[in-house]
């Protein structure tokens, strides 16, 4: 096999891991389970000046982030006599905001990756040998395995955590911040568990798929009558 089938075959081993922990991730923050679950762990309905109830404002910020408004501002109103008082103020507002931002590129960057490992497959499938497309996938899965693991060291990291956040957030929120106590620490726990859980069933899928594709019939694996 030449030099340029054999890159074909590394860029679906490159590309998998980024597709998956990417599309995870991201789909784990758009879930109102992954919210929910967290909120009735913390009591967060306790910590906000809201008469929402748990699951209901895990359904406002999923809400928020699954719009398409691009301008649309995250805000929850509290009835106060005939007024309608915000609840977080406008550093929280600007926080959300950026972090929609985020995750809308992310979801679009992690969407062209993927169809990019479809593509890569798909040719592979049709004109690539099955023993090599075999080992390719089983590595590729091993490779993505394994960046999942970096990924949890990481992002349980506090420091690493403090460095996402002020490169693509940037906003600093009081200790006190309504938003930081929902959506703070140990909120990260609940996400890793979730997007982990999401990405093992999308390896597993993916191996699956793989190993009975690429599965080598024998010699006397017809039936016989």
């Amino acid at each position: 096999m030449n030099k340029k089938g054999l890159a074909v075959y590394a860029l679906l081993i490159v590309l998998l891991p980024i597709a998956i922990l990417i599309l995870s991730g991201n789909a784990m923050l758009r879930v109102s389970a992954s919210y929910g679950y967290h909120f009735n762990d913390i009591q967060a309905s306790d910590m906000v000046d809201s008469s929402l109830s748990n699951a209901e404002l895990a359904g406002e910020i999923t809400g928020y982030f699954n719009s398409f408004g691009g301008d649309e501002e995250f805000q929850i109103y509290e009835q106060n006599g005939e007024f309608l008082d915000p609840v977080f103020d406008d550093l929280e507002v600007l926080a959300m905001k950026r972090a929609k931002r985020v995750m809308t590129w992310t979801l679009v960057a992690g969407g062209i990756v993927f169809v990019s490992v479809l593509i890569i497959y798909v040719y592979l499938a049709l004109k690539g040998e099955k023993r090599t497309l075999r080992i390719s996938g089983i590595i590729a899965a091993a490779v993505t395995f394994a960046a999942l693991i970096a990924k949890i060291v990481l992002v349980v990291g506090n420091a690493f955590r403090g460095k996402l956040y002020a490169r693509f957030i940037g906003v600093a929120l009081s200790e006190e911040s309504s938003l930081r106590l929902i959506l703070g620490s140990p909120m990260e726990r609940v996400y890793l568990v979730f997007s982990s859980v999401f990405a093992l069933i999308l390896i597993i899928v993916f191996l699956y798929i793989t190993l009975r594709l690429t599965k080598e019939k024998g010699m006397f694996s017809g039936s016989i009558s």
